[in-house]
C-alpha cells in the first residue's frame, strides 16, 4: 500500500484508492497470459548459493517460472518452506537445470522471516522480494547484478540498518517505504537518472536520521527528498561507494553555529512584501552570504517564490514556501549553508498552491539544506563581518547590545521637556515632540516597562498616565518601529522622587529589550477583545492510494490492517463514494450471495468471474457507505484502521500470478 499526504482547504475530501491483487495457485498446466510454475522434479539439476547440488527435500521448498524475455533465466516465484529462527531451510537457489536465477519478484513477501538469506549473485530483478516482511531486522547483500529494488523492503518495519545499494541500480520507488526504524547512509545510484526511478517515495515514512549522499549531476533526484530525517550530501562519485566512508559522516557539519532570525518574528508575508533577517554567528571571522531556496518548487527554476540580498533583505515574488539560509565560506573554499527559516508567502491571503505537499511550518528550521541551493531564487554576495545586517557574536543567544528592539531612525528628533521624569500613581503627562527632521515624518509613542502590569500607559500622541509603582522607558518611533528618540520614566506613590529612586533612574538603562513588558494606551475601555473567525477547515489526512492483497497458494487471502492518519482539528467521517472493476477482474458480488459452504462449493467459472470484497464492513459491490470516523486530531494526530476481507471461490484454476484491480473513492468530511 502507498501513502499519499492530501492537504485541502476544503469542507469534502475525495480521493481514489486502488485495491490490487494477486493470486499465487500452484498450477501445472501452460497459459500463453501466464508463467507457469514449476516444482522439482525428478533428475532436476538445483545448484544453491554455495555452489553445492541441492537435496531434492531443499529443491521441493520452491517454486519457479521460467521467464520468456530471451534471457535463458528463471524466476523465483515463492518459498513454500518453514522459518526456523528466522531463517529459510537450505539455501536459495542459483540455478536450475543450468538456467541462472535473474528474478525473485515477490518471493519472501509477507514472511515471518527475521535474516535474509543469500541472494544470487545473477538476480537482477528484487521488485517486492522482501515486501511486508515486518519482522526482518538483517538485509542481505544486495548483488552487483541487481537494476531494480523498487518495494524491495517495502514496509520492513524491523529493519534497523541501510544495505549498500549497487551502481548498476535503476528502479528504487518505495524501496524503503515504511522502514520506520532504518538509520545509515545510502547513495543515489549512478543508474538512477530520473524521478520516475528514484523519488520521495524511496525513504516516505522513514523516521531515523539517514544521510543521502549525491553527486552534483544528481542534484534534482535529491531535490525530490524533503524529509526531516534525511540530511543531503554532495560527494564527487557514488560510483562503488561500499559503506567505507568515516562513520562520523552521519554527523552535521559543527564547525559554525548559526541562528537565523526575522527582525519581526514574523515567518509569513504576502506577495511583493519585505522581510528582514538577521544571524547570530559563532565565526566572526569567515565570509558569510545570504542565500534563498524554494521549496516544494512547482513552477521551474526561473520563477523564483523570493530573492534575498546582501543585508539580509528577503523579497516575496509569489506563492509558496522558501527557506533562507546562512552560507559560510571556509579557508578551503568549501561552502556550508546553515540555520535555514521556513518562510510562508501567500497570494491576497490565499495558501499557497504547493500547501498540500509541505508538513514544515513557518519559522521552522530545516534539517538539512540542498546543496544545489543556486537552482532557487537569487543569492546575496559574499561579505565579511562586521556588516549591516548582520549581528555576531561569540555567545548564543546574543546579548541585548548586540541585538537592539528598535533599529535607529533615518529620521530625527527629540522628545520635548525630559525633566518630566517622574509621575506619582494616578498623575498624567503630556510629551511633544521637536526638531522633527523630516518635518513631515510620521511619528507615534510607545512606552516598555520593567515591572508588570506596566508602570504607565500611553497613547500614540504622547499622554501619559502613571498606573502603578516601577520603572518605564517611553520611545518616539517612525512609522517603521524604527526608533527616534527615548526617555525613562519612574513611577512612585510619593509626591517627590525618593532617593533609592532617584538612583534608580539615573542608573536606568536605555536599552528597550531590558524592559519587557509592553505598555498598553489608556482609552475608554481598559481593554478591547477583537476576533476573527476564518471558517476554513484544512482537510489534512495522509491517505492510502494502495491497499495490496494476496491470495496465497493455500488460496488464504491476506491483506494488511493500514491506517488513515488526519491531521485535522475538526472531527471526520469516511465513507465509500464509488467503486469501479479495472480490466477482466472478478466482479464484485454481495459476500451474502452464498454461504461459506457455497462458496466453497464454486466451480471454476464463477470463482474466476466473482468476488466479495469488504472494506471495515462494507460490501464493495454497493459502492458507498459509511466505513469509519475519526476523531479531532486537535491535540495530536488521530487514525482509522482500513481492513479488508473477502468472500471468495477456491477453484482458480491457472491463474498464478494473474493481478486484479478495484478504484475505491472515498470521501472524507467533517461530521
Amino acid at each position: 500500500m502507498h501513502f499519499n499526504r492530501r492537504k485541502l482547504l476544503a469542507y469534502v475530501l475525495c480521493i481514489t484508492v486502488l485495491l490490487s491483487g494477486m493470486f499465487f495457485v500452484e498450477v501445472r498446466t501452460t497459459s500463453a497470459a501466464d508463467p507457469t510454475m514449476l516444482y522439482y522434479a525428478e533428475g532436476d539439476v538445483w545448484i544453491d548459493t554455495d555452489g553445492n547440488e541441492m537435496t531434492p527435500e531443499h529443491a521441493r521448498l520452491w517454486r519457479y517460472y521460467v521467464l520468456n524475455n530471451g534471457t535463458g533465466t528463471v524466476g523465483l516465484a515463492w518459498y513454500l518452506g518453514d522459518i526456523v529462527d528466522g531463517r529459510i531451510v537450505g539455501k536459495v537457489p542459483a540455478s536450475i537445470n543450468g538456467k541462472p536465477v535473474s528474478t525473485m519478484d515477490s518471493t519472501f513477501r509477507m514472511q515471518p522471516l527475521e535474516y535474509a538469506p543469500v541472494i544470487p549473485d545473477t538476480v537482477t530483478n528484487m521488485v517486492y522480494t522482501f515486501a511486508g516482511c515486518t519482522s526482518l531486522i538483517e538485509a542481505p547483500v544486495i548483488p552487483d547484478t541487481v537494476t531494480n529494488m523498487s518495494y524491495t523492503f517495502y514496509e520492513c518495519t524491523s529493519l534497523t540498518e541501510l544495505p549498500a545499494i549497487p551502481d548498476k541500480v535503476i528502479y528504487m520507488l518505495y524501496a524503503f517505504y515504511d522502514c520506520t526504524n532504518i538509520t545509515g547512509i545510502i547513495k543515489i545510484p549512478v543508474g538512477a537518472i530520473s524521478t520516475s526511478y528514484f523519488a520521495d517515495s524511496t525513504l516516505d515514512r522513514t523516521t531515523k536520521p539517514i544521510l543521502l549522499l549525491y553527486t552534483s549531476s544528481q542534484s534534482s533526484l535529491a531535490n525530490m527528498i524533503h524529509l526531516s530525517n534525511v540530511t543531503k550530501r554532495v560527494v564527487p562519485s557514488t560510483s562503488g561507494y561500499n559503506k567505507s566512508l568515516p562513520q562520523n559522516i552521519m554527523d552535521t557539519d559543527t564547525r559554525v553555529t548559526v541562528d537565523i532570525e526575522s527582525l519581526t518574528g514574523v515567518y509569513e508575508l504576502s506577495t511583493g512584501e519585505e522581510l528582514n533577517f538577521t544571524a547570530t554567528v559563532s565565526n566572526p571571522d569567515l565570509q558569510y552570504k545570504w542565500v534563498v531556496q524554494d521549496l516544494y518548487d512547482t513552477n521551474g527554476e526561473t520563477n523564483y517564490n523570493a530573492s534575498i540580498d546582501s543585508t539580509g533583505k528577503l523579497k516575496a515574488f509569489q506563492d509558496g514556501f522558501a527557506a533562507v539560509g546562512l552560507m559560510a565560506k571556509f579557508p578551503d573554499n568549501t561552502e556550508h549553508v546553515y540555520g535555514a527559516k521556513v518562510v510562508k508567502i501567500t497570494n491576497g491571503g490565499n495558501q499557497p498552491v504547493t500547501s498540500g505537499f509541505v508538513s514544515i511550518q513557518p519559522g521552522d528550521t530545516l534539517a538539512s539544506w540542498s546543496d544545489d541551493y543556486s537552482m532557487s531564487g537569487s543569492l546575496g554576495q559574499y561579505f565579511s563581518l562586521p556588516h549591516d545586517g548582520i549581528i555576531v557574536s561569540q555567545n548564543n543567544p546574543p546579548s541585548g547590545d548586540e541585538q537592539a528592539l528598535y533599529e535607529p531612525s533615518i529620521v530625527t528628533g527629540n522628545i520635548v521637556d525630559k525633566s518630566v521624569n517622574y509621575l506619582k500613581v494616578g498623575e498624567t503627562a503630556s510629551y511633544q515632540v521637536a526638531n522633527l527632521n523630516p518635518a513631515d515624518a510620521s511619528y507615534r509613542f510607545v512606552a516598555r516597562s520593567m515591572v508588570q502590569p506596566a508602570s504607565v500607559s500611553i497613547t500614540d500622541t504622547g499622554e501619559v498616565k502613571a498606573q502603578s509603582a516601577g520603572l518605564s522607558i517611553i520611545l518616539l518611533v517612525d512609522s517603521q518601529n524604527k526608533l527616534i528618540d527615548k526617555l525613562p520614566i519612574m513611577v512612585g506613590e510619593n509626591d517627590v522622587i525618593s532617593p533609592e529612586e532617584q538612583e534608580q533612574l539615573d542608573n536606568a538603562s536605555l536599552d528597550p529589550d531590558d524592559y519587557s513588558y509592553m505598555a498598553i494606551g489608556d482609552g475608554e475601555y481598559d481593554v478591547i477583545i477583537l476576533g476573527n473567525i476564518e471558517p476554513i477547515t484544512t482537510l489534512d489526512v495522509d491517505v492510502p492510494i494502495s491497499i495490496n492483497f494476496v491470495i496465497d497458494r493455500n488460496r488464504l487471502f491476506k491483506a494488511p490492517v493500514i491506517k488513515l492518519v488526519s491531521h485535522c482539528a475538526a472531527p471526520l467521517k469516511v465513507s465509500i463514494n464509488n467503486v469501479s472493476t479495472v480490466g477482466d477482474s472478478p466482479s464484485l458480488v454481495d459476500p451474502a450471495t452464498y454461504t461459506d459452504a457455497g462458496w466453497l462449493s464454486l466451480g471454476e467459472a464463477d470463482t474466476r468471474s466473482k468476488i466479495g470484497l469488504i472494506l471495515n464492513g462494507v460490501g464493495l459491490y454497493r459502492k458507498s457507505g459509511l466505513i469509519g470516523t475519526i476523531p479531532s486530531a486537535f491535540n495530536g494526530e488521530k487514525d482509522l484502521d482500513l481492513a479488508l476481507s473477502a468472500k471468495y471461490g477456491k477453484s482458480w484454476g491457472n491463474m498464478a500470478g494473474k493481478n486484479i484491480q478495484y478504484n475505491v473513492e472515498l470521501l472524507i468530511e467533517m461530521q
